[in-house]
């Protein structure tokens, strides 16, 4: 008091000096390091102005912060009285709210200016020690340099100070423009894109964004025909960059980006570009984002992927392999509810007639199978929707019995609320051109058949050779090859097959450091193996190396052809030597290879030089197999019409054969030489099938309805035994047994059956003519007779 009486001046408006801990001495143990700090921190000058106006005087406050205190004042003096100012109280409640609030907002309110009522400071980079952490300097306290206004009287202590100093007493780097507008050119763009600062990387997709906004609008360009380099010369590459963005604004501003580039430019509908996106979107941060506006940002970029797929390409059938290997099958539980969501979105919106169906039936599966009740439901609907695309439920047949009992009853009850597939949203680009038709179920089981077969294909194609003299070796094949007994030279067999790996089998042809001729060798010895098990598995051996290593390996398996038809008077080995020349055939063989004059299956056929019924039999079966399956696998199955012509007259002579399996194989080979893809095949079979009529009449007849469309109802009774024809026995008491049945009741001697009664109009004699079974049946019904 002595003090203010002597100056006349108020204590708060005197400038003092800012001491950082107070004038009490420091603890023992804060001493050690004191001069150490002192000397690595600089000095600062901070200068602290009050705002604009009149404040009124606030008085010293106490440690109560203006609480009421329920003790009498018994203060007597200058100082006496209330120490309440309701403007300065409400100001720093609004300047606490303040605070207490953007502790929350992150690193996006680093950068905000100073709110209304608190003070600017102007701090020099050099201060960046936080009081609260670091310790005081007592030899070298920072000085404060403060400015007197008189008429404000708010003492510098209870000023507030703008400041972002971090909790780990480190002010971070403000940001580039800190307080003011971010500004984005073209030539600072790469650098940008490639800042650590969020607010950079998104002010540089809002800045690409609006310049192709602004190019597409401006020209005349078609739908994804704009060239990206027009508006960045590195788009392309950046956008699947900009979709691994962590943070949630500048994610946000890359999916807008990444949508409108979509829509737009060409480089979507490479190859590869919309897999690199799907990957960027599904390893990032967007399939597990938490916030509304980004998954349905995800969810249009990936149908605009879809809609925007080339016509012949592979884009949608990899986007949904991707969601299905790193969507379906994440650990995390959101992941794989919005792939689940996205996958029945996909299928709502553009039908599924239009998408790989093999894929949704892969995620169908897992998703019925998944744990999580919200999965398992979509899992349903997606099978419900395929379903109805299909016209049934018997080509998913297989995954419907993998359901429990419950869901086979909600999967129906979706169907009998929806019976029609839902019509599409959207089409693809490709199809806009097109009249707009809905797929019949038949169309979409043969979409999904041919899905099937190129994925497949693919599959196989993508697979390494494997290399069978280096696996052989690790196994046991050659030393229990050498023992005598033959269950071991099985179990050397099933070692070499299982050499082989996956199949179809996919082995490296033959080379200098790859020779098959020895092992064919050994595989011929062993087909005359007494034991019919050994014989066998070498059968099954012979057929892995046909399929594996395909035409390159023809010199070694051309010459065990007559060795293989001869197999087929056991009947042990009938399965297993048809199975090893099925694999041969359009892999090795080709129908010019069987029908050759030299050592072919003509010589075979011939019943003067192949007494055995059943090889010739077999022989004709797998002719007929030949016939069916040409042209669906291998290199060498076509069948050209020269062959169509060879084979037509091998089967008309063989229908003179004495026995009648095989005449019925032979009438096998015509009907499915008359029931061919290809109308040229078919015309030739018919060419040479026309000479039966003189000589075989019954036999043309039969081959003429099914040359005339019947040809399912001729191909049931040349398949097996006419209905009326009588049951064979299995011994001679059946045998009598149905000779006592076949006799008429009124005399056991007369054993002639009934004329007919003479019909009234030629219509009903050719309608009974029709009736009649093919002369090979009646030959067997006669035969059963005795």
């Amino acid at each position: 008091e002595d003090n203010e009486a002597s100056t006349g001046e108020k204590p708060w408006n005197k400038s003092s000096e800012v001491k950082i801990k107070g004038d009490k001495p420091l603890p023992p143990w804060k001493e050690k390091n004191v001069a150490k700090l002192a000397s690595q921190i600089p000095e600062a000058d901070v200068l602290i102005s009050a705002p604009p106006g009149n404040m009124p005087p606030v008085p010293p406050q106490d440690e109560n912060m203006g609480i009421k205190s329920s003790l009498a004042n018994t203060f007597k003096g200058d100082r006496g009285g209330a120490a309440e100012d309701d403007e300065l109280l409400a100001e720093l409640r609004a300047i606490s709210m303040k605070s207490a609030t953007d502790r929350f907002n992150g690193e996006e309110d680093d950068n905000r200016p100073p709110s209304l009522g608190q003070t600017p400071a102007i701090l020099n980079a050099s201060d960046r020690r936080d009081d609260r952490h670091d310790p005081p300097v007592a030899s070298k306290p920072a000085e404060t340099k403060t400015q007197q206004n008189h008429t404000s009287g708010i003492e510098p202590k209870q000023m507030p100070v703008a400041s972002s100093i971090g909790s780990g007493g480190m002010m971070p780097t403000p940001p580039p423009n800190a307080g003011s507008e971010i500004t984005i050119t073209l030539d600072d763009i790469e650098e940008s894109l490639k800042s650590t600062n969020w607010q950079l990387r998104k002010a540089s997709y809002l800045f690409l964004h609006d310049r192709l906004n602004n190019i597409k609008q401006s020209g005349n360009h078609p739908m994804n025909q704009l060239n990206g380099e027009v508006v960045y010369e590195s788009l392309d590459a950046a956008i699947p960059h900009a979709l691994k963005d962590k943070n949630a604004g500048a994610l946000d501003a890359a999916l807008a980006l990444s949508i409108l580039y979509a829509d737009s430019c060409q480089g979507v509908c490479s190859d590869n570009a919309s897999s690199q996106i799907m990957i960027s979107l599904l390893k990032g941060s967007a399939f597990s984002s938490s916030r509304s506006n980004t998954l349905a940002s995800v969810e249009e970029l990936v149908l605009m992927l879809i809609e925007v797929a080339p016509e012949g390409s592979n884009s949608i059938d990899d986007i949904f392999h991707l969601i299905q290997e790193h969507g379906l099958k994440s650990r995390k539980p959101k992941v794989v509810l919005f792939s689940a969501k996205l996958t029945l979105k996909a299928v709502n919106t553009f039908g599924a007639g239009v998408l790989p169906i093999s894929k949704l039936t892969s995620h169908s599966e897992r998703l019925i199978a998944h744990s999580n009740a919200q999965v398992r439901e979509i899992g349903i609907k997606l099978l419900a929707e395929m379903c109805r695309t299909l016209g049934s439920k018997a080509p998913l047949q297989n995954v419907i019995d993998k359901l429990k009992s419950s869901q086979q009853s909600q999967l129906d009850s979706h169907l009998d609320a929806q019976s029609i597939p839902t019509a599409p949203l959207r089409r693809l680009r490709c199809k806009m051109g097109e009249p707009i038709s809905t797929q019949s179920p038949e169309e979409a089981l043969a979409a999904l058949k041919k899905s099937q077969e190129e994925e497949e294909a693919r599959r196989l194609a993508s697979r390494p050779a494997v290399n069978l003299f280096q696996v052989l070796p690790q196994t046991c094949y050659k030393e229990k090859m050498k023992l005598e007994k033959w269950s071991e030279k099985v179990a050397a067999l099933d070692a070499l097959i299982a050499s082989g790996g996956e199949q179809p089998f996919k082995l490296c042809p033959p080379s200098s450091s790859i020779n098959y001729t020895p092992l064919v060798r050994e595989l011929k010895q062993l087909l005359s193996h007494t034991h019919f098990a050994v014989c066998s598995k070498a059968l099954a051996a012979l057929g892995m190396l046909a399929e594996g290593v395909g035409e390159q390996i023809f010199p070694n398996l051309r010459p065990l052809l007559p060795t293989l038809v001869a197999l087929f008077k056991d009947k042990k080995v009938i399965k297993a030597t048809a199975s090893c020349l099925d694999k041969m055939f359009a892999n090795v063989f080709s129908f010019e290879h069987l029908l050759d004059s030299k050592e072919s299956l003509s010589s075979s056929l011939d019943e003067k030089k192949q007494k055995n019924a059943l090889v010739r039999k077999n022989i004709l079966e797998f002719l007929a197999r030949c016939v069916k399956a040409s042209g669906t696998y291998g290199a060498r199955g076509e069948l050209t019409i020269q062959y169509a012509e060879n084979l037509s007259k091998l089967a008309c002579d063989k229908l003179k054969d004495s026995d009648a399996a095989t005449r019925k194989a032979a009438t096998d080979v015509l009907l499915a030489l008359l029931s061919y893809k290809e109308e040229s095949v078919v015309t030739a079979a018919k060419n040479i099938t026309s000479s039966l009529e003189a000589t075989n009449p019954r036999a043309y007849k039969s081959l003429k309805l099914a040359s005339t469309g019947d040809s399912k109802a001729v191909g049931s009774k040349a398949a097996g035994r006419p209905q009326s024809a009588p049951a064979k026995a299995s011994g001679k008491t059946g045998k009598k047994e149905s000779r006592a049945n076949m006799m008429p009741k009124s005399s056991t001697k007369n054993t002639a059956l009934p004329k007919p009664p003479p019909s009234s109009n030629k219509a009903e004699e050719s309608g009974e003519e029709k009736s009649l079974p093919p002369f090979e049946d009646a030959v067997e019904a006669l035969a059963a007779l005795g």
